[in-house]
């Protein structure tokens, strides 16, 4: 059986999260790795015309 890890984009400068199928979750891991919070956007958030730009952490 095969699946997706992840699927993502840089769009305008961010990382867009289409598809996330990590534990942890992508955008925790991106945030470790040294990406600010506020350049990652999940793909929820595309269809909204004002959309939030920022991944809340917990």
């Amino acid at each position: 059986m095969d699946t997706i890890l992840f699927h993502a984009g840089l769009v305008d400068n961010q990382v867009v999260i289409e598809e996330d199928n990590f534990e942890e979750g992508l955008s925790q891991l991106l945030i470790e790795a040294g990406i600010k919070a506020e350049h990652i956007v999940t793909s929820s958030f595309l269809d909204n015309i004002d959309r939030q730009r920022t991944y809340q952490t917990l």
